[in-house]
């Protein structure tokens, strides 16, 4: 019971009736001490002076006496403030009073809006636990209430336990939904059941499982067509869509993409169509078709500013900016995420900060910030394996375990590496990204033998793949080619991945052409090694990407100076080293002294090698 005790009254009715029984009993209780006046507009209340006082006069009460009690004081309320019944801050004060009032139904009926509330305003610790009280309401007398209650209810905790990464809880919620429907042959409510299952489970989180949520999406198919629930389909066709996403099976997602968008638009499914075109945009991206992809990422924007979901505006933002990000465009990519960020943070939301944080530590990676991306990446992981975003920390590792490798401390990269693979029965793609780059660690180490192991291992798991995997094999294909001496099939490796890469993350292709100028170095190709190099670092410059910015700039020094231009090349070593200075100044410490040792050999080093 609160500590404030208010007056039903209004102050002009309590100056009419100043020798009531109640007004009395206040100002005898005050003279005593035990209360005190604190406001007399809009209403007289008043505060106990401690709460164990206030526990022992509501003690002091009989049962019938404080049911009789909660019971006036929600009336009363509900009188008062009738256009603030479903208020975040009311309904959840009304819910208790009637449940201890034992009115079940209006605390049913005020529980359930107090969650409705709390959810809109992102308050999902707060929805679950309403949701929560209202479920047991429902539980005492279940054959009292319409299973559409029973629907929105589960429906609403499950969604609930999603926000807050307890997704495991959701899954169960879901289950009992579908349990119940069974028992009372409801198949809407069934049906309702299985997309919301089948959600979850194409979802990026730790109870992903894309058999079982490809097999609920063709029985919840089968139901909707049954019952002729067209919106069920266009969001079933939308969940077909995540998992063959997840599967890397481009025409099925493709297919069943645009079937939900044309679905949604037929029906005028604001939400759904949103949601359509938020994730077909990011498989668009994984083919190259960036601008339709961000094409269909602005159309979403705007839906999801118009329905006011802030949780799914800041993902869409992520997403873009990542995509912006992968396509070469730094800075803008970085704007995007950053707001994406501080819009999770304003709504609570860990798994979107997880995600915008992930993105968020990608793009300083690539200007050259590790210690930045470093600092960003741990909060991410703490954000992510709390929230349930699977996909954060093995990427997270991997893109560490890169930037050891790279900056000249392969040893330090197998930490992170096992890492990563510990992740490979939740996330496949994580067994091949992580041999792939255990290898590259390996020859960098030079050992052979492990590096050729960790190799065959990765192209043995390649069953499906994502933008970082196709990193990761590139450069352990062609660096295991090289090491073997075998340059016809270094540069089969590397003309077939710059093709890849430059559909699918144009970020990296600065690097490839910096591996590919190396083997036509040792072809005896110089003029077509330095065009090449050139073309790096152009691309390099013009998108900001310091971390593979430094290696051909510094290779072409080099060979410029070979070719008997001295003045162009102390020009591109000036470049190069400003470029080092910048890396080694926003290195963690442990990585400073490793990376000055490796730049300063690749500064010495000469075209022939």
């Amino acid at each position: 019971m609160p500590r404030r005790a208010r007056s039903s009254q209004t102050p002009s009715a309590q100056r009419k009736k100043k020798t009531s029984a109640t007004t009395r009993h206040l100002e005898s209780l005050e003279t005593a001490g035990l209360l005190h006046l604190t406001a007399a507009q809009p209403e007289v209340a008043y505060l106990f002076r401690h709460v164990l006082i206030q526990e022992a006069a509501y003690s002091s009460l009989l049962k019938t006496d404080r049911r009789a009690l909660h019971l006036a004081v929600g009336e009363v309320l509900e009188s008062l403030y009738v256009d603030e019944l479903g208020a975040s801050e009311l309904a959840p004060v009304l819910g208790e009073h009637f449940a201890l009032a034992q009115d079940d139904a209006r605390a049913l009926k005020y529980y359930k809006l107090a969650g409705e509330a709390a959810a809109k305003i992102y308050a999902n610790l707060e929805a679950a636990q309403h949701y929560t009280h209202a479920l047991q309401l429902l539980q005492r007398a279940p054959d009292d209430h319409a299973l559409a209650v029973f629907q929105s209810i589960y429906l609403g905790l499950g969604r609930s336990y999603e926000m807050t990464g307890r997704h495991l809880e959701a899954q169960r919620c879901y289950e009992d939904l579908e349990r119940l429907a069974l028992t009372r042959a409801d198949r809407p409510t069934q049906l309702a059941a299985l997309v919301a299952q089948a959600t979850l489970h194409a979802a990026p989180t730790a109870v992903r499982d894309i058999a079982r949520g490809t097999a609920l999406c063709e029985q919840a198919l089968r139901l909707a067509q049954e019952l002729g629930d067209r919106a069920a389909e266009a969001k079933i066709y939308w969940c077909l869509m995540l998992l063959a996403r997840v599967n890397r099976q481009v025409e099925a997602v493709f297919r069943y993409g645009e079937l939900a968008i044309a679905l949604s638009r037929e029906l005028d499914l604001t939400e759904q169509l949103a949601f359509a075109l938020n994730d077909i945009a990011l498989a668009y991206g994984f083919v190259g078709r960036f601008e339709r992809g961000l094409t269909y990422l602005e159309e979403a924007r705007v839906l999801w500013r118009m329905l006011g979901n802030r949780a799914m505006l800041a993902d869409n933002l992520a997403s873009a900016g990542f995509g912006l990000l992968l396509n070469g465009r730094l800075t803008e990519g970085q704007v995007l995420i950053e707001e994406a960020y501080a819009l999770n943070r304003e709504i609570n939301n860990a798994w979107g900060q997880g995600y915008s944080l992930w993105a968020l530590g990608n793009c300083q990676f690539y200007l050259g910030d590790l210690r930045a991306a470093y600092a960003t990446w741990e909060a991410a992981q703490r954000l992510s394996e709390a929230a349930g975003f699977i996909a954060g920390p093995p990427s997270i590792y991997l893109m560490t375990a890169l930037g050891e490798i790279e900056l000249g401390a392969p040893a330090s990269a197998l930490p992170h590496i096992q890492q990563v693979l510990s992740y490979a029965e939740r996330y496949p793609v994580a067994r091949t990204s992580g041999q792939a780059l255990l290898s590259l660690a390996h020859l960098r180490l030079g050992q052979m033998p492990e590096a050729q192991t960790a190799l065959e291992a990765a192209r043995a798991s390649q069953q499906v793949s994502d933008i970082l995997t196709g990193v990761m094999l590139s450069h352990a294909e062609i660096e295991m080619a090289l090491a073997l001496n075998d340059l016809a099939r270094a540069l089969e490796h590397v003309e077939h991945w710059l093709t890849v890469v430059q559909r699918t993350s144009p970020i990296n292709y600065p690097s490839l052409l910096t591996q590919r100028a190396r083997i036509l170095l040792r072809l005896d190709q110089p003029d077509a090694a330095r065009e090449t190099l050139q073309t790096a670092c152009q691309m390099a410059e013009h998108m900001l990407v310091r971390f593979w910015a430094w290696q051909p700039l510094s290779l072409l020094a080099d060979l410029t100076r070979q070719q008997g231009h001295p003045a162009e090349a102390d020009a591109l070593h000036q470049q190069a080293r400003e470029v080092i200075d910048f890396i080694r100044e926003h290195c963690p410490p442990h990585l400073a002294e490793a990376f000055h040792n490796k730049s300063s050999d690749q500064l010495a080093v000469n075209s022939a090698q």
